[in-house]
């Protein structure tokens, strides 16, 4: 019944098509966007002798933070010398502390829980990576395009995710980023240990990253969202 819907990736658009086929109204793809004022690089850099692997999200099992954890194992038990860092709260909390006990990653991995924006930003800054390793559940349950790679990428933090949803719309491997298969950590893994080798090639991925996400805009998407209501109301 609707008179026009809207979506934030293409996957989206081509899953709503699979589904609801041509009787429906005009479906609008409208990225969500950031605040690219606020999530920017930092003014300077900031890092530490032991790079930071930095990752943002609820802690739910489509953002498959489990398998972060397997991945940052690999890491340690092939010698990768690195800090980890989650932000974000949710139901698995307490079932991923403990499974990063149980990969042995206490006092290298820390699970920081929810902070507020500023806080985020910082930790961007402060990056030497981001990496989100999303995944389809069960039930069908995905990520579109998550703000988080482009708050990172926007803040010109090299990224490493996974292809799901929307995700290479976004990132295209080896160019703005690194992308792997869903649910394989030894892939994670190797793109992690590539960057850490690499600081050339984090900052120019990184940099690649900023200018990929200028389209992302918060301010362009809301004047797109905003003509669409005007249009309906008009009609």
């Amino acid at each position: 019944e609707a008179t026009a819907a809207v979506t934030c990736c293409q996957a989206n658009v081509e899953y709503i098509d699979s589904v609801v086929g041509t009787e429906r109204p005009p479906v609008h793809l409208i990225y969500h966007g950031t605040d690219l004022r606020t999530f920017r690089p930092a003014d300077a850099a900031r890092r530490a002798a032991v790079p930071l692997i930095v990752s943002i999200g609820r802690l739910v099992d489509k953002k498959g933070f489990d398998d972060l954890l397997q991945a940052c194992a690999l890491l340690v038990a092939g010698g990768v010398r690195f800090r980890g860092e989650i932000y974000g709260d949710g139901p698995l909390r307490s079932a991923l502390e403990a499974r990063r006990d149980q990969l042995g990653l206490h006092g290298v991995v820390e699970l920081c829980g929810e902070r507020v924006q500023r806080d985020l930003v910082e930790a961007y800054h402060r990056a030497d990576i981001f990496a989100l390793t999303p995944r389809v559940t069960d039930d069908g349950d995905r990520d579109g395009i998550p703000n988080v790679l482009v708050e990172a990428m926007a803040c010109g933090v090299p990224v490493v995710s996974t292809d799901v949803g929307g995700v290479t719309e976004l990132i295209a491997d080896g160019v703005n980023g690194l992308v792997s298969p869903p649910r394989d950590p030894a892939a994670v893994a190797a793109n992690l240990e590539a960057l850490l080798a690499d600081p050339q090639r984090r900052h120019r991925l990184g940099a690649a990253g900023r200018v990929a996400v200028e389209g992302y805009d918060v301010d362009l998407a809301a004047a797109r969202l905003a003509a669409i209501f005007s249009h309906e109301e008009a009609a």
